[in-house]
């Protein structure tokens, strides 16, 4: 009988520990989770090609001051290029400020670039939590199925193994919604002043991760106008971001605004072919087999935007205010959907929410909940199923920046070029912050080579993409003289006629 006691005894008070902490555990272990399903497919290095050079690069010119040259030897490299729309002269100066927290102390060390995203990312989720449950209720149904579709879906893990602004923007958008909810409710009477100050900072710094981040100043427009914000209260945040403004503009360079010229290949066709894109987005990030379901997912996105708006008017707005700009950019690529995604989710949510709110009466109750977490658990397996027994590895054509070969070809173009010879590659920005050399990438006629170039850079394994066809060297012997060659690359002395 004792033993039993003890037994029933141990039971009431598991009960009532899980009871009261049920939410931090449930996020808790939805987070190791993801800890552990991102560390699964993380890899040394990086992979060749990609943004990722050119943040680093801003990064490292903030320890060394040499920002504005950066910026004169990116228009210059874009210049020189036969295909000029593959970067800005600039990034935003938000991602290179966060990754000069370990330049300043580091070399480049992809570790702990990858692990600053990480952090960064299941701090995302601890702010998406708080957000979804800033009105009321804890860990419900809802939240768990938006938390799982974002911490546990490997399209997600994929970007925590590369250096790019997507997961530092996810992050500084939640903490832009967190920071409105928490200093405008409908509670809150007096309003700090330099609080609201840094509200404008952080939605400042928010849009210098990535440009449609100054979109949070049309949800702080709408949650003030939902609130019915008055006087300093109303005006102050946007001291605080034109303030924080004038301070990054004496500080830094711009050079992302010529993104803009971009529009001019707008068309009503890519139009057109966006919307297809978006529509198929749906079993692309579910990974659903099933087409119908990209239908039944705008369906009830569709629905849900009537609670969404307002229920979590911060969300809305600015999520319809980038789908909308996303229609009219002529680059329809999911990535840029990756801080959108968990916003769609709660769209999604509360539209099979209200559907069935409205058919109780001849609906199953469990059936709402069946669905979600249904999609949750089969969100996780799948994640699982696409690392094992396949894990990510650099393959021929994508090969690692921070491997030997590359080393060694980086190696040889600083030790045998002149600072002010130009390279010809398919990867310049890469070799730009390896070597310190200009370069562009340069391909289409052979014959049409630009005259400024010293040397050329062949990636052994990638054919004519972004460069001539390797086999065309052999056949302008007298123009390049191989200098260099190992299991990857190939580095040709351009020889220039003497005038």
């Amino acid at each position: 009988k004792k033993t039993f006691a003890n037994i029933r005894d141990i039971s009431i008070r598991s009960g009532r520990f899980i009871r009261k902490y049920k939410n931090p555990l449930c996020l808790s272990i939805l987070c190791v989770g993801t800890l552990w399903g991102i560390f699964q497919i993380l890899l040394p290095g990086h992979v060749f090609n990609g943004d990722f050079a050119l943040y680093i690069r801003q990064a490292l010119s903030i320890s060394a001051g040499d920002m504005k040259q950066v910026g004169e030897d990116m228009q210059a490299m874009i210049n020189g290029s036969t295909y000029n729309r593959y970067s800005p002269t600039l990034y935003p100066w938000g991602v290179p400020l966060l990754l000069s927290l370990i330049t300043s102390f580091s070399d480049i060390d992809y570790w702990l670039f990858k692990t600053e995203g990480i952090i960064l990312f299941i701090g995302a989720l601890f702010l998406l939590y708080r957000n979804l449950t800033h009105q009321k209720g804890g860990m419900n149904n809802k939240v768990f199925f938006i938390l799982s579709l974002t911490g546990g879906n490997v399209f997600y893990w994929h970007f925590c193994n590369s250096v790019t602004s997507e997961i530092f923007f996810l992050f500084f958008l939640q903490l832009s919604f967190f920071c409105m909810y928490s200093l405008y409710n409908t509670q809150r009477k007096t309003f700090s002043t330099i609080h609201l100050f840094i509200l404008g900072i952080i939605l400042y710094f928010t849009a210098q991760i990535r440009t449609e981040g100054y979109f949070v100043f049309l949800s702080l427009a709408a949650l003030q106008w939902k609130y019915r914000i008055k006087k300093k209260a109303l005006w102050m945040p946007y001291v605080g971001a034109i303030v924080s403004g004038v301070f990054f503009s004496l500080i830094f360079p711009n050079g992302y605004l010529e993104h803009i010229e971009h529009f001019k290949m707008l068309s009503w066709e890519q139009v057109v072919d966006n919307l297809f894109h978006f529509y198929n987005y749906p079993i692309r990030i579910f990974h659903f087999p099933l087409p119908w379901f990209n239908t039944f997912f705008w369906v009830c996105w569709t629905i849900g935007l009537y609670i969404g708006i307002h229920k979590y008017t911060a969300e809305t707005v600015y999520m319809l205010s980038c789908i909308l700009l996303l229609m009219i950019w002529p680059y329809p690529e999911i990535r840029y959907w990756f801080a959108l995604f968990p916003l769609c989710f709660l769209c999604f949510a509360e539209g099979i929410h209200l559907f069935f709110e409205q058919m109780k009466r001849t609906m199953i109750p469990f059936v709402e909940a069946a669905i979600l977490l249904f999609l949750s658990i089969y969100i996780w397996g799948i994640s699982v199923s696409c690392i094992y027994p396949d894990k990510p590895s650099y393959s021929l054509s994508d090969p690692n920046v921070d491997g030997r070969e590359a080393q060694e070809m980086f190696s040889y173009l600083r030790e045998n070029t002149k600072i002010t010879d130009w390279i010809a590659c398919g990867e310049s920005r890469s070799i730009y912050l390896y070597t310190g050399r200009l370069c562009s990438n340069a391909y289409g006629d052979i014959n049409q080579l630009d005259k400024r170039f010293d040397w050329y850079v062949v990636f052994r394994h990638r054919g004519n993409y972004l460069q001539y066809n390797p086999g065309i060297f052999r056949l302008h012997k007298k123009k390049f003289l191989q200098v260099f060659k190992n299991k990857d690359y190939i580095i040709y002395k351009i020889i220039k006629e003497q005038v």
